[in-house]
């Protein structure tokens, strides 16, 4: 456990009995995917099924869901090198609160562009087809527009019991801290409940993506997977070198010059 400095000039509304920490250990990881689970279940996020899928309703089921997520969300983290897992604790009870996901990259990690990815979490089937189909276009305005060195946040878990105490606050602010001291621009791909938070942080809202998985002679398996995600959508934040919206130079993620 690697307990990180504070961030300065917090907001009052920050409890200061929140400690944070930055995940070293396959442990630590694995206790924020239960965490991540219970965020995107309150409210639900429907597409959250297809990104960390249950194959079944029983307790074993969910049992071993919930292990080969863990499995999976470790061995991408410790695959790159941009991942930095970040989570923070109650000092006085050890409960853990909230967790994010940042990723710092010195260097451009769509090479190629926008690339197809496959959901190699799903079996092989119509059921993987949905979901890879699904994850591309979730993904692609990053591929599209972020071909440089650049931050991103993979996701943001606060616990629905210890919402308002400023966890996703100190969150921010130590990876915003951190944003600027490597002097990189940075996208969100935010829900409608994170928005705002992203927005007292310096980024800006670029436009709204709504994904319609709707297509022609699709299968009956194909159209009950849509019926169940629905058309997501999802905005589209950005934040500039140092947060500086004053200066000229680019004022979205597909000005910015590689």
């Amino acid at each position: 456990m690697t307990l990180l400095d504070l961030p300065p000039d917090l907001p009052q509304s920050v409890d200061p009995k929140l400690q944070l920490h930055k995940v070293t250990t396959r442990e630590e990881l694995d206790a924020i995917i239960p965490l991540e689970w219970a965020t995107y279940h309150n409210p639900y996020r429907p597409e959250y099924q297809f990104l960390h899928p249950v194959f079944g309703p029983t307790p074993a089921d969910r049992g071993a869901a919930l292990a080969a997520d863990r499995a999976l969300v470790w061995g991408r983290h410790v695959a790159n090198p941009a991942s930095h897992w970040i989570y923070v604790t109650d000092s006085t009870t050890g409960d853990l609160l909230g967790a994010t996901e940042w990723l710092f990259y010195d260097r451009n990690p769509f090479p190629q562009g926008p690339q197809r990815v496959t959901a190699t979490w799903w079996p092989e089937g119509e059921g993987r087809e949905f979901a890879s189909e699904l994850v591309t276009r979730l993904y692609r305005p990053r591929m599209a527009w972020c071909q440089r060195a650049f931050a991103a946040l993979n996701a943001t878990a606060v616990h629905p019991a210890h919402r308002r105490r400023g966890v996703g606050t100190l969150l921010m602010a130590w990876g915003v801290k951190r944003i600027d001291e490597l002097g990189l621009d940075s996208l969100i791909e935010a829900t409608d409940a994170g928005r705002a938070l992203y927005e007292r942080h310096g980024y800006r809202w670029m436009l709204t993506v709504t994904t319609d998985m709707a297509k022609q002679d699709a299968s009956d398996e194909w159209r009950a997977y849509h019926s169940q995600l629905g058309n997501p959508s999802q905005h589209i934040l950005w934040r500039p070198k140092g947060g500086d919206w004053d200066v000229d130079g680019p004022k979205a993620p597909w000005e910015v010059k590689a």
